[in-house]
């Protein structure tokens, strides 16, 4: 009776088969992103730590209150880099098994959206690490006492941060996917410029740590104008 099941979904099998190589290959390469992470461990902790010496503190202003809290810091840091070389690896590998079941017409557009959207949380993420000082300065304003900050606290609101950013400047890709699957008309959105325009706000006000004018501008006009540029280029060809 498997046999029998396995003749008539001979694709599925295929697609299943497909599916095991390619976790097994993104396991695989994030283990090996883990080598030079561990290797640029000291200097990846330096650039994290800039943005916290901006504010007037140091390395010493980092403490731990457990006795495995550094293995575990290490073990954050590194996964996050990791994480971060094997990126490409991973959304191409997500891509080329999912791509092959859309249409042919949009088997080119939808590579270019995905190098797009690598591309986008790479910026995003690079444009929070610049930015989030300002959060941090914010946050730390509410108390005039010395602060010991608890290491592992820290690089997690660093981490946790400049995913939500790279997540974030992903909506104009989303909106794009749905243009192309006739869920929403371009017309729809063109009409809605507004109300678009406030949501992207709303997200950006939630992401950010402290809501204040100058970092919801900093994040929220990029997504908006890379937004309009997808809508103007999909105008023509999907209203």
């Amino acid at each position: 009776m498997m046999k029998t099941v396995m003749n008539k979904n001979p694709s599925f099998m295929g697609h299943f088969t497909e599916l095991n190589k390619r976790i097994i290959l993104l396991i695989f390469s994030l283990g090996v992103a883990f080598v030079p992470g561990w290797i640029l461990y000291d200097s990846i902790i330096d650039i994290l730590l800039k943005p916290l010496i901006s504010i007037g503190y140091n390395h010493e202003s980092l403490v731990v209150h457990q006795i495995t809290e550094p293995l575990q810091v290490k073990i954050l840091v590194v996964f996050f880099l990791a994480f971060y070389i094997s990126l490409p690896i991973i959304v191409f590998n997500i891509a080329a098994f999912l791509i092959p079941a859309a249409k042919t017409k949009y088997i080119k557009i939808s590579w270019l959206l995905t190098l797009i959207s690598l591309s986008f949380f790479y910026g995003g993420a690079y444009l929070g690490y610049i930015n989030i000082h300002h959060g941090l300065e914010f946050l730390m304003s509410f108390t005039d006492l010395t602060v010991g900050i608890r290491s592992q606290f820290y690089f997690q609101f660093i981490f946790r941060f400049l995913v939500f950013i790279g997540i974030f400047f992903q909506f104009p890709i989303i909106v794009t996917i749905l243009i192309l699957n006739r869920v929403i008309k371009v017309s729809y959105l063109i009409n809605r410029r507004k109300e678009i325009f406030i949501l992207i706000l709303f997200i950006a006000a939630i992401i950010t740590p402290t809501g204040d004018p100058v970092s919801l501008l900093i994040f929220t006009l990029p997504v908006y104008i890379f937004y309009e540029i997808l809508i103007f280029s999909l105008k023509n060809k999907f209203d």
